[in-house]
């Protein structure tokens, strides 16, 4: 049932029509799937680590920009090697989806380094294939979702980088409860 909701969603977020056929494939969950997971014993991804990596899958397929074939993390710091079993470590979970699906993942953790890296992409001196905005529930994720000095403030205060990187073919994926940064992309 997760892989047809995702197809679902990957499907609606590819643009109907070939003057917008430029915007980038873009998943919104409403919940913390970094929390709601983990990987057994053998390294398989189970339940919200399970959708992540198929979600990543979907979306590096119809990413449309010229890319590093990476993924920028926001809002989460390397964990270091993959370690099954795994769970409720938010920098994890994309490591092990990234992986999965022969990709790269770069860290951006705290107001400075977001910043910096939305900076990178803004400037085209970094060149990710998705964006992933860790969630709010599980470790190693947001500290906050708004207000000064906060990891969610910093995306708040760069989301029309955000938007420009969707528009130009770039995938996105995030989950948890902050969204305040959304805005630019409706």
């Amino acid at each position: 049932m997760a892989a047809g909701l995702i197809g679902v969603m990957v499907a609606l977020a590819v643009p109907a029509t070939a003057a917008a056929a430029v915007g980038g494939p873009v998943i919104l969950g409403g919940d913390d799937l970094t929390d709601h997971g983990g990987t057994d014993a053998g390294g398989n991804s189970q339940q919200g680590w399970l959708y992540i990596e198929r979600a990543v899958a979907n979306i590096k397929a119809q990413v449309g920009r010229a890319n590093d074939n990476s993924i920028a993390a926001f809002g989460s710091a390397d964990p270091g090697p993959l370690t099954p079993p795994d769970s409720g470590d938010a920098g994890m979970a994309i490591k092990n989806a990234a992986a999965k699906s022969g990709m790269s993942v770069s860290y951006f953790d705290g107001e400075v380094l977001i910043n910096n890296g939305l900076a990178a992409i803004q400037n085209g001196s970094y060149r990710p294939a998705i964006i992933w905005v860790a969630g709010d529930g599980a470790s190693n994720n947001l500290d906050g979702c708004s207000g000064p000095g906060t990891e969610g403030q910093a995306l708040i205060d760069n989301a029309a980088i955000i938007n420009n990187f969707v528009n130009g073919g770039g995938g996105l994926m995030s989950h948890g409860s902050c969204y305040d940064w959304l805005t630019a992309l409706l």
